[in-house]
């Protein structure tokens, strides 16, 4: 009996030993049952690595060319001189012409590339026209006596003078707010053409001591050169592709003139440019 007993209390502890170990089995797997399961680590996102295939809404590409056309003003006036000598009686003639081109208007177009954030490169196309008078001396030798010259003076109008220019420059370009502005130089491609004094004809009677001058005639002559130029704008934004723009431009070439064998007349080309005009940008 007391053997029986004792295998019975044994099976009894072997049961409740097995049942405590069951129990701890099922709450270990309903734990991991109830975690998310885990796969391997995705790549992180790189920013900027797809910004080449699409373009954020609300944001376009940056605008390089631009359209630039103004009205041209020469605020200053030049001047040129013509000398002239021919034969007379034996004798040498001379005239003498003082130019001078006063203020003129034109106008000018260019397109500018901007290769870099901060600097562009400008082709301008532009023309000058200025009205233009002269004033003249000339010593006429006399018919019937030696080193006795007849002086007379006048004045010419009615005369003008013309520029058509190519700029082609290197500009440095910066920008604050609605405001932007530049800093340009380059070579200039001058086509210059004036009108010049041909001769004096005049009238005379005995004893031949005066003259009386008739007419002066001119004749446009034109002539083409290299020269320099630099300059500053400034820009404002109206808004868009717009602009209000304003610019100053000082160039300069040697141009010679000639109307006449041995009648060379050298110009200063160029000279301060204002002027005002729009830009459009694409």
């Amino acid at each position: 009996m007391r053997v029986r007993s004792r295998l019975r209390g044994g099976l009894v502890v072997l049961s409740l030993a097995l049942s405590v170990q069951a129990s701890t089995l099922s709450a270990g797997d309903a734990t991991a049952a109830s975690k998310p399961a885990t796969g391997p680590a995705e790549p992180a996102a790189t920013p900027g690595l797809d910004q080449g295939r699409t373009t954020p809404p609300g944001r376009t590409g940056r605008r390089r060319f631009r359209i630039l056309a103004d009205l041209v003003v020469v605020p200053l006036s030049l001047e040129y001189r013509q000398d002239k000598s021919f034969r007379e009686y034996n004798e040498d003639a001379t005239l003498t012409v003082q130019h001078q081109a006063k203020t003129g208007l034109g106008g000018s177009l260019g397109f500018e590339y901007d290769f870099a954030e901060h600097f562009g490169a400008i082709v301008t196309l532009g023309f000058v026209s200025r009205s233009a008078a002269a004033t003249y001396d000339a010593a006429l030798p006399h018919p019937l006596y030696f080193d006795q010259k007849r002086l007379v003076t006048g004045e010419v109008s009615g005369t003008s003078y013309r520029e058509t220019t190519g700029e082609l420059d290197v500009a440095y370009l910066g920008k604050a707010g609605r405001l932007s502005y530049s800093a340009f130089a380059g070579p200039s491609f001058f086509s210059t053409s004036a009108d010049l004094v041909n001769s004096v004809q005049y009238s005379q009677s005995y004893p031949y001591d005066t003259v009386t001058v008739n007419t002066v005639p001119t004749s446009s002559r034109s002539k083409t050169g290299i020269g320099v130029n630099l300059g500053a704008s400034v820009d404002y934004s109206l808004g868009g592709i717009l602009s209000l723009g304003g610019k100053v431009r000082y160039s300069r070439a040697k141009i010679t003139l000639e109307s006449g064998p041995g009648d060379e007349v050298e110009v200063d080309a160029g000279g301060l440019q204002v002027s005002l005009g729009l830009r459009l940008r694409f």
